[in-house]
């Protein structure tokens, strides 16, 4: 898989010593700045961060497929270096407002509520929203995935 950056993906997570199995493998990033990505891949390297969101609407509007359960995905930095390489187990769609407090926890962000959950992703699906000409709902459809850390990519 070939970065925006014109990096061969697979072939830079071969020579880091991990096997994807396909040269194909789905791209993620993280956070909307290097400060934000930086700290959601902790988040994730560190075991804490196991789940993430994202705006279906978003999906849509980039004419993507979201991933499924059994995906597997090659987490890239903010300067398309691969870092990590996760699993995802569960992916399913809930309305913004049916976020549970379990959930907002596995996403391992702010003070793990919640409450902190419900308002910093209402700021970040509010952005996205603008971006596609959508105005944001307590009833967005909300994809939300849970996952497992494969590897490290040192």
């Amino acid at each position: 898989m070939i970065a925006p950056s014109g990096k061969n993906i697979a072939d830079i997570v071969r020579r880091k010593g991990y096997d994807l199995g396909t040269d194909e493998p789905a791209l993620g990033r993280y956070g909307n700045s290097p400060e934000s990505s930086a700290a959601l891949i902790r988040l994730i390297t560190h075991g804490e961060k196991r789940a993430t969101s994202s705006l279906v609407w978003g999906w849509e509007a980039e004419r993507e497929m979201p991933p499924k359960a059994g995906d597997i995905e090659v987490i890239l930095d903010w300067n398309d270096e691969p870092v990590a390489v996760i699993r995802f187990d569960e992916v399913f769609v809930l309305p913004f407002d049916q976020v549970t407090a379990e959930y907002a926890f596995l996403e391992a962000e702010n003070d793990r509520s919640l409450e902190s959950w419900r308002k910093s992703h209402w700021e970040f699906f509010q952005l996205e929203c603008e971006k596609i000409g959508k105005s944001p709902t307590e009833a967005m459809p909300i994809l939300c995935t849970r996952f497992h850390l494969l590897a490290i990519l040192e």
